[in-house]
């Protein structure tokens, strides 16, 4: 499988859920999304995902040659598909809600059968919340998903990406980051042992192996100064930036921001208004964002509301 493969989730179910997988099954579904995607973009009536049995072991770093396969299988995939759901809220409705990712998976016990097949067939509820491409989805590559080690890393990068882009730096409190970090026990009452297992060292992880770089403010309470009730966080672009058309070499984007204004309807024509004003001598920094903007205003009407859509799959 492709490391470049692209996950799409929207704002609303990374920044609202929390889920109790391990950090192999969080990379499992990170594969297992990214295969859906990539053949979704091509079907989108495809409801099935196919993962070889070695592989899904293998992702969960366990034996494959153990006489003990079978037995193994049913107990992962039992325990993996009473994980695999979310929770998350929806702001409109005001309502909690609890999404299990698979209406089903199905799988061989007999060996001599031959079929080591695992198929994984999505939940409906959940596909327009893991396939859009527009400005309430978050865009990752599943290979900086696999580079991180720690759950709570791939936690805070996901997060951390859903904000990503805009115009002023995230503020998140630490009684939220807690929460949404797994780190609720008494254990983590003492602010320094709740900030370098939960921001220091997952920033580290992240600003040495993906394509953002973080940096952190410390933001006290008004009547207590020693008391960090909440973080800001810098986020950084470190990807490169490179042109992919010969024909207009003016334009440089990273491979995120090329996938995603080549999905665009018309993209040439936007590409092109922006080169005939680069060669004209203005200085554009972030030919991404001046790109985005065009096509936004020029397209409106095909802005994918969310809440629209997954009020109409209810």
């Amino acid at each position: 499988m492709e490391d470049n493969q692209l996950i799409t989730k929207s704002n609303a179910l990374i920044q609202g859920t929390i889920d109790c997988m391990s950090v192999k099954e969080v990379k499992l579904m990170a594969v297992l999304l990214a295969e859906y995607k990539k053949y979704y973009d091509e079907d989108n009536t495809l409801t099935q995902t196919m993962l070889n049995r070695r592989e899904f072991l293998n992702y969960l770093d366990i034996n494959k040659d153990s006489g003990k396969n079978y037995e193994i299988l049913n107990n992962v995939l039992g325990n993996f598909q009473q994980k695999a759901y979310c929770r998350w809220v929806n702001k409109d409705k005001k309502t909690s809600n609890i999404t299990p990712y698979f209406k089903n998976i199905e799988y061989n016990t007999q060996e001599e059968q031959g079929n080591t097949d695992i198929v994984f067939t999505w939940n409906e509820y959940i596909t327009p919340m893991v396939v859009g491409l527009d400005s309430n989805f978050t865009k990752i590559f599943k290979r900086n998903i696999l580079s991180l080690q720690s759950k709570k890393a791939i936690t805070l990068y996901e997060l951390l990406k859903s904000y990503a882009g805009r115009d002023f730096p995230p503020t998140i409190t630490v009684e939220e980051l807690k929460e949404k970090l797994d780190m609720t026990g008494k254990g983590y009452n003492d602010f320094r042992n709740f900030y370098r297992r939960g921001i220091t060292d997952p920033l580290k992880e992240i600003n040495e192996n993906t394509d953002i770089y973080v940096t952190v403010i410390k933001n006290p309470s008004k009547t207590n100064k020693r008391q960090t009730v909440s973080l800001t966080f810098k986020i950084k672009d470190q990807s490169e930036k490179k042109i992919w058309w010969d024909e207009y070499p003016n334009i440089k984007l990273t491979e995120e921001e090329y996938r995603t204004v080549t999905s665009w309807n018309n993209c040439k024509l936007y590409i092109r208004q922006l080169d005939d004003v680069l060669k004209n001598g203005k200085i554009i920094r972030n030919h991404f964002k001046q790109l985005e903007k065009d096509h936004n205003s020029k397209n409106k009407g095909e802005q994918i509301d969310f809440n629209n859509l997954y009020a109409n799959i209810i």
